[in-house]
């Protein structure tokens, strides 16, 4: 039987999908999604799914792979092939994506995605708890007493305390809802997480208003909307024909850019979802439409 390609930068078979992303294989190529936009030595139109890719002209995209996986021992495996250097001036660690945990190091998944040693890695800075509960608020199993780079903490309340790996589960799973566990608080939390390298992920949605009442709303997928079907009722409304349609169409990242999220005009009435991927000011950079 054949086994399943490793990936050509990292080199793993299977790695934590949390971390790297899906594997993507074309051709002669595979990698994975983010091994591949945290390697700054790839050329910049390096995509397995490229338009127009066949195995003649990805022959120089596979020479650079090869020459960028050559030379570089991983810091934290002590194996050839690392991509990542750590983005410190002056530092010259490198890493590859997989072995992060295992070294501390810290990616930050937005923006220029840059990646950090475990020296020169950000740094939450909390204020001494008010209460001395050393449970992890999501698994309530428990925490260190300090802060460090398993045990985080909330900026806003000064007192949820989790594991990285509780929130980055969080995160992936809790939609446009993200925030803090214990206090809900939810924009600078997540400007927060962004920072220490939790990554969120970007998806956009559309949300279907009721054609008559306009005050619920659902998702295509969720009421297994078809696509040829243009409006939907409410459970309310259903059966009532008022002639009136509405929807609002939600756009992750579409702008192309780093920051909140663009939405169209919201009808008088109605709020907006909180923004699912703020961007700390100064840090934004090329917005990765690969992602999961």
């Amino acid at each position: 039987f054949s086994l399943s390609p490793a990936c050509m930068l990292c080199h793993r078979i299977q790695a934590d999908t949390d971390i790297c992303g899906d594997k993507r294989v074309r051709f002669k190529l595979c990698v994975h999604t983010y091994c591949q936009v945290t390697s700054p030595g790839l050329p910049p139109a390096f995509c397995p799914e490229r338009p127009g890719l066949s195995e003649h002209n990805m022959l120089p995209v596979l020479s650079a792979l090869r020459l960028l996986c050559s030379f570089q021992s991983c810091f934290i495996c002590y194996k050839m092939g690392a991509t990542i250097t750590c983005c410190q001036t002056g530092c010259d660690r490198t890493f590859h994506l997989p072995c992060a945990p295992d070294g501390q190091c810290v990616t930050q998944y937005f923006g220029a995605y840059r990646s950090f040693c475990w020296e020169h890695s950000p740094q939450q800075k909390l204020q001494p708890r008010p209460s001395q509960d050393n449970t992890c608020t999501i698994c309530l199993d428990t925490v260190e007493d300090i802060i460090s780079y398993k045990t985080m903490g909330c900026p806003a309340c000064q007192d949820a305390r989790f594991h990285r790996q509780c929130i980055q589960r969080l995160a992936l799973h809790a939609g446009i809802g993200f925030g803090c566990p214990c206090c809900l608080n939810q924009e600078p939390f997540m400007i927060e997480m962004l920072t220490m390298g939790i990554r969120l992920p970007k998806r956009p949605w559309q949300l279907w208003l009721c054609s008559s009442c306009a005050a619920q709303g659902t998702h295509r997928q969720c009421s297994s909307l078809g696509n040829s079907i243009d409006s939907w009722e409410c459970n309310t409304c259903a059966g009532v024909d008022t002639g009136r349609h509405q929807s609002i169409q939600c756009q992750g990242m579409g702008t192309g850019q780093a920051g909140p999220d663009t939405l169209s005009p919201v009808p008088a009435g109605l709020s907006r979802h909180p923004a699912p991927w703020p961007c700390p000011s100064g840090l934004a950079g090329p917005t990765d439409h690969r992602g999961t």
